[in-house]
């Protein structure tokens, strides 16, 4: 008896260049994904290399790194510092109480994955030829791995203004997590009736749970890992004639290629940084009117 793939499934389906069918939707995912992955990291940290020098910028960049590809870690090691300092320590590495400016910029940096994570479940249920390749290489999956990161930002900016038992933050950081999970593969299930909401869900999961306390060892493979589930969705997709890739123009390593070296420095970094502690500023933070005066 032969077995049928399920209906809408393509077996081994190789994707042609009249395939390049992206929309406005999908251009608009596919871009903010790639700002979401590969830029924001060395992008938001910049002004601290003019303002305080390249050692200060390393130090911001490499805590960024860690903070998209092992944001518990990055949370842990934020909520060590005094509570006041927590939203700042998680979303800068730099240990001082907020201000609205900079509550406006980590909301700038979360928005930009929360946006992109809506915009891919809405894709996603939209159904179509996308959809047709149920692989880790399907254009409409590459957002999920950097929700807990946004999720987490979340959490600890809340329970910094809270003040409740430790594990009662835990317990309800993981209901959170949990729930969100479980919200988006009900919703990919019920659409599609078939495994493709695994992968997603086990990847927020994992991404977002502290693994790699269980053996000092396993920050190694988290890193890794965490780096694979975010990156190489564009990378490998870009070059494999196996994956729906509809941007047509980017195919190629002449796009894939530079991706791929970002990611590498983005994992060197985000090693050094599970060595950082939020660093100290010797000067109180500025007001708000200081900072728009300047």
């Amino acid at each position: 008896m032969s077995s049928l793939p399920p209906p809408g499934v393509i077996p081994n389906a190789t994707f042609e260049q009249n395939d390049c069918d992206a929309k406005a939707l999908d251009w608009a995912l596919f871009i903010l994904t790639i700002i979401s992955t590969y830029v924001t990291w060395w992008l938001f940290p910049l002004p601290t290399l003019f303002r305080l020098g390249f050692r200060a910028y390393l130090h911001d960049v490499s805590w960024e790194s860690l903070r998209l590809l092992v944001p518990s870690m990055t949370a842990f090691k934020a909520i060590a510092q005094d509570r006041t300092h927590w939203q700042m320590s998680y979303y800068s590495g730099v240990a001082k109480p907020s201000t609205r400016l900079q509550d406006l910029k980590a909301f700038l940096k979360d928005s930009i994955i929360i946006v992109s994570t809506i915009l891919a479940i809405y894709r996603l249920c939209k159904g179509g030829k996308a959809d047709q390749n149920l692989s880790g290489l399907n254009s409409s999956l590459w957002n999920y791995p950097s929700l807990p990161v946004a999720v987490l930002g979340l959490c600890v900016s809340i329970f910094a203004r809270i003040q409740v038992r430790n594990w009662i933050m835990y317990v309800v950081t993981l209901i959170i997590i949990f729930t969100i999970g479980g919200a988006m593969a009900a919703i990919i299930a019920v659409t599609f009736g078939h495994g493709i909401w695994i992968s997603p869900l086990f990847i927020l999961i994992y991404m977002a749970l502290p693994l790699w306390k269980l053996s000092p060892k396993l920050f190694v493979a988290s890193i890794v890992a965490s780096a694979g589930a975010r990156m190489m969705g564009p990378i490998v997709g870009a070059v494999s004639p196996e994956a729906y890739f509809p941007f047509c123009p980017l195919r190629g390593w002449k796009f894939s290629g530079p991706l791929l070296g970002i990611g590498i420095v983005n994992c060197i970094l985000a090693f050094y940084g599970t060595r950082l502690v939020p660093r100290v500023e010797a000067t109180p933070p500025p007001s708000d009117t200081e900072m728009l005066e300047k």
